[in-house]
Parts: C-alpha cells; structure tokens; sequence
C-alpha cells in the first residue's frame, strides 16, 4: 500500500511537472508569436513610412553671405512629390530640413555648438510663393527651435488665407539670419593660444561681448577677481 501510494504520489507530481512544462512552451510559443506580430506591425510601419516620405517634395538648399557671415538660408522644393502628398509630415520634413541646415551651416562657419547656435541664433523665416512672389510673409523666429511643423502650418494656413490654390511645394522658405547673432556670439573663441580665453560672458543685463571683456581686464587687472559675476567664465591658459 505504501508503494502504491508513494507510485501515485509520483506519477501525480510528474503530472503536474509535464503540464507545468507544457503551460510553460505554450506561453513561450504565444510570446514568440506576439513578437513576431509586433515585428511585422513594425516593418509594415517603417515601410509605409518609406513610401509617405518618398512620395514627399525634396528640397534643396541655397546660402548667401553677408562679409563672410551666413546671411540666408532657403529651402526651395526640386521635386514636386505624388498627388495627395500627406501635408503634415511634408512640414514637418521642411521644419526638420530648416532646423538641421542652419545648425550644420552656421555651426561649421562659427564653430559653435548646436547649444549655442540654439542661444545666440535668431531672425526672420520669410516665406514666399513661387508664382506669387509679391506676396511674401515674414514672421519673426527667436530660435531655431521656434521652427516647427506647427510654425510651418500656422504660416501655411495664413497663406492659403490671403492666396487661393496655394500648393505647399511652390512655398519657398528663407532663413534670414539676424545679424546681432553674430555680435551676440562674438565672445565664443575657438582657437586658444597663451593667455587668455573664454567661450561667452554675461552679466544681470545680458551677454557681453569680447571688446568689453579685454577692456575690463585690462583697465581693472589690479583689482582682478575671478569670482566677480562679469568675469565668472575667466580661463587662464598656459
């Protein structure tokens, strides 16, 4: 009887152990498919994706200089993209196209750093239809940030408002850089030598230029204190 019961006990518990196991591969079974899903939902996504975007206008870029200084920026479509092209990713796409090409153009004239082109970079975005081109809108930009596809669709919509049968490809956008974002970042040295320098300067009323620095130094350096606010970003290099 004691066998018996001690066989029972066994097979019970080799039961319960197969169907552990069998619960155990179906869950993996049902995890392995739900991936599977999820990966077709993703490649299915990435595709549509590739074809929205390639359906899109491309742009291309046109820069001109004020005495060396980048002065304007504009995007200008080079294909007209398919019919019934999705207009929100199409100002999106130009909102992105703006924001990356005044960072890598300014930031390779300059050497600054997208951080600061973000701080010291502002203007004017002027937009203007191609077949129309008396009536360009200008709208003040205080950052390149501030270019969004919510910007770009508030400027669109206020097209299509004074003009009829706009098309979003014949818009033509025009950076124009505002020219104290120079005087602004003129504290930014990328080239040390013996002496001193600095990246930027600021005090209560804002930033303060090279100029005013070395002239401070200069005038004060008996009185130098490198813990004083207008001169906090001092670096002395040997």
């Amino acid at each position: 009887m004691a066998r018996e019961r001690q066989s029972l006990l066994e097979r019970d518990r080799i039961a319960r152990l197969n169907l552990r196991r069998q619960r155990a591969q179906r869950s993996q079974e049902r995890r392995v498919q739900e991936r599977r899903a999820e990966r077709r939902v993703r490649v299915d996504a990435i595709a549509q994706a590739r074809v929205l975007r390639s359906s899109l206008p491309t742009y291309e870029l046109d820069i001109t200089r004020v005495d060396g200084n980048i002065h304007t920026l504009t995007a200008r479509a080079v294909t007209n993209g398919r019919d019934n092209f999705s207009i929100p990713l199409a100002q999106r796409a130009v909102a992105v196209f703006l924001r990356t090409a005044i960072r890598g153009a300014i930031g390779e004239a300059t050497g600054w750093t997208p951080r600061q082109i973000q701080r010291n970079v502002s203007g004017q975005l002027q937009v203007t239809n191609r077949l129309s081109t008396a009536a360009a809108q200008a709208y003040t930009i205080g950052s390149i940030e501030e270019i969004t596809q919510d910007k770009i669709d508030e400027i669109f919509t206020n097209i299509q408002q004074s003009e009829t049968e706009v098309e979003f490809q014949n818009i033509d956008f025009m950076f124009i850089v505002d020219p104290a974002s120079y005087r602004v970042g003129a504290g930014v040295v990328t080239k040390r030598g013996k002496g001193l320098a600095w990246e930027n300067f600021s005090d209560a009323e804002g930033p303060i230029n090279c100029a005013a620095i070395a002239l401070t130094i200069l005038t004060h350096k008996h009185r130098f204190d490198q813990k004083k606010p207008l001169l906090k970003k001092y670096i002395l290099v040997n």
